[in-house]
């Protein structure tokens, strides 16, 4: 998909017996929008959302007409957010959860360049939108809920070894090693009182990826400075901690999989400077398992 293109909606009602929903990619408001106000949340019983993610769109005057679609709108691409928030309260059937989705590993706040400033104040509003509309949503379907999979992880860039960026990091200096990386800033504050305060009624699984990776640093070395060695104990202990708070959360016979980094690489479209944050398609799949 590129440039402006016209989107037919389905007809109304199409999409009312789906169970089971699969979004992944990047794809515009219009579509997901589409599918999320076509359903009947509370049929819906399999939600997975791997990093879903959504381009930036100019306006038109049909879209102005319809206020809960604005409500999702951003002027500027990633990831997605928004429809979550309506689903809240309305998934009374929903038996697994899997989000997976791209995080901000570096602290750009330490940027001393106005436009990087105004854009770093941007992203910091939206994320904490989002993880708290995904741990409000999560608090929601508590009570029927049977596997719960949350994953978040850097960009793509973030393993590229030979990036300077990741190394020599402003974030990254001794004196500010006890500040928390932006990631694990969001899960701590929204995501992680959820998960851990239980009850789970009916929860077998949970997995959780990511919440603990570690700095560009070498704190194991021998010329390690005493801020290194210190920042290595306060992380080691609080991971162990998260864990152990978690396994607490659910019932003894629920599966637990607590890992600090993320399995895999996320792309994150904000990052990627080979695009101006339009026209790039989504990969998504829809199982009529009610029709």
């Amino acid at each position: 998909m590129a440039g402006v293109v016209d989107f037919q909606p389905p007809l109304p009602g199409l999409f009312s017996s789906v169970t089971s929903i699969g979004l992944s990619g990047i794809s515009s408001y219009a579509v997901i929008h589409t599918i999320f106000s076509s359903i009947t949340p509370s049929n819906l019983k399999h939600l997975r959302l791997n990093n879903l993610q959504t381009f930036s769109e100019r306006h038109s005057a049909r879209e102005e007409e319809e206020a809960s679609f604005l409500s999702h709108r951003r002027d500027r691409h990633g990831a997605v957010q928004g429809y979550l928030a309506e689903l809240t309260g309305r998934c009374t059937s929903l038996r697994s959860f899997h989000y997976l989705s791209t995080a901000e590993f570096f602290d750009d706040s330490h940027n001393q360049l106005p436009h990087a400033s105004e854009h770093w104040h941007l992203l910091v509003t939206d994320e904490n939108t989002r993880y708290g509309e995904l741990a409000a949503f999560i608090s929601s379907v508590k009570p029927t809920l049977r596997e719960l999979l949350f994953e978040h992880g850097p960009d793509m860039h973030y393993f590229d070894t030979t990036a300077s960026s990741r190394s020599y990091h402003a974030s990254f200096t001794d004196h500010k090693l006890h500040i928390p990386l932006p990631m694990d800033a969001f899960f701590d504050n929204h995501v992680l009182p959820v998960l851990t305060a239980g009850p789970w009624p009916r929860l077998q699984s949970m997995t959780v990826r990511g919440i603990g990776h570690w700095k560009s640093i070498n704190a194991w070395s021998a010329d390690a400075s005493p801020e290194q060695i210190a920042w290595l104990h306060a992380k080691t202990a609080g991971f162990r901690e998260k864990v152990l708070d978690l396994r607490g959360a659910v019932g003894e016979g629920c599966s637990v999989v607590v890992e600090d980094e993320a399995s895999r690489p996320f792309y994150r479209f904000e990052a990627d400077k080979a695009t101006n944050g339009r026209g790039v398609n989504m990969g998504a799949s829809l199982e009529m398992l009610g029709l």
